[in-house]
Parts: C-alpha cells; sequence; structure tokens
C-alpha cells in the first residue's frame, strides 16, 4: 500500500506511478502490468533491460495513472498488487504534480532506469549526471528534489551530490 495526503485547496495535475523490478533473462523482460487498487495498469519502459551482473536485468516502468481517479484532496491509499518478477520485485513509488492555484513552480522531471556499482566495470560503474537549468531571478528560492530509487540497501553505501551555485552538497545513504 502507497498512503498519501492531498491537502485541501489543491488540485490533482497528474499522477505518475513507477515500478522497477529484477529479473533473469532470457525469460523475463520485466512486468509492464501492475494492478491499482483493483485496476490493471499497463506501464511504459522507462529503462531496462539492463543486465547488471551474472544473468539478472533490472528494468523500470512507468504509468500515467491520473483517470483512474484514485488520488484525490483528502487521504488515499493506492494498493498495488499483481507484480510478477522471475527474481524480485523492487517496489513502486507514486508522484502525484499539484496545483495550489497560488505558486508558479518550473517542474523538470527525468526518469529512467540508470543503474550503477561502484566496484563493477563501465558504464555500470555510475550514473548519468542530470543537469536541470532555469532563469536566474534577484530573490532566494527553493528547490525540491524527489527520487525513486531501488535496490539501494543490502549495507551498500550511496550518495546523491547537489551542486548549486557551486556548491556540492552529498546527500549519503
Amino acid at each position: 500500500d502507497i498512503n498519501l495526503n492531498i491537502p485541501a485547496g489543491h488540485t490533482v495535475q497528474q499522477v505518475l506511478l513507477y515500478w522497477g523490478l529484477e529479473h533473469i533473462v532470457p525469460g523475463d523482460l520485466g512486468d509492464d502490468t501492475i494492478v491499482v487498487n483493483g485496476t490493471g495498469v499497463q506501464g511504459v519502459s522507462i529503462g531496462g533491460p539492463t543486465l547488471f551482473f551474472a544473468d539478472v536485468s533490472f528494468s523500470s516502468f512507468r504509468a500515467d495513472i491520473t483517470a483512474l481517479g484514485v488520488v484525490g484532496v483528502g487521504a488515499n491509499t493506492l494498493t498495488l498488487s499483481g507484480l510478477a518478477s522471475n527474481h524480485l520485485n523492487d517496489g513502486a513509488g507514486v508522484l502525484v504534480i499539484l496545483d495550489d492555484g497560488v505558486t508558479t513552480s518550473d517542474l523538470q522531471i527525468v526518469d529512467g532506469n540508470d543503474c550503477a556499482f561502484r566496484d563493477f566495470a563501465s558504464p555500470l560503474d555510475t550514473t548519468v549526471k542530470q543537469t536541470f537549468t532555469f532563469a536566474a531571478a534577484d530573490v532566494p528560492r527553493t528547490a525540491e528534489i524527489n527520487l525513486f530509487a531501488f535496490s539501494v540497501g543490502f549495507g551498500r553505501p550511496s550518495v546523491i551530490e547537489v551542486i548549486s551555485g557551486g556548491v556540492l552538497n552529498e546527500f549519503k545513504d
């Protein structure tokens, strides 16, 4: 289950569901279907299958589930099921884009399947740097970065580096 609360006074503009899985190849290309609150949904591949180690590949999917009407103002629960993999299901996340009727924002989304482990050979030893650009302003502004990541546990260190105004910030583990 994914539980979320949408504040009063906001309008849901879009609801994007993401999921990732590991699968043994050949024989499995990843499950592009998932069940949301009892309704089957087909996603689009946003990356993979990426052969990561031995015979295990990673795949990532996205589906726009706005039209299902399963997210609205107040408390919401998305019950997910039906995801099949011949190795591991790595979970799911939902991105809800809201309009508060007041704030003007610059929304930029990058999604995909960027697999990396520091001890692997190139190109699987690093991720692809992402750059977000926006117009200059004379007033301070706040940026928010949301990430969905899977297969990052198991005692392995991880770091997200964010550079803004020439200052490096590291978010570890």
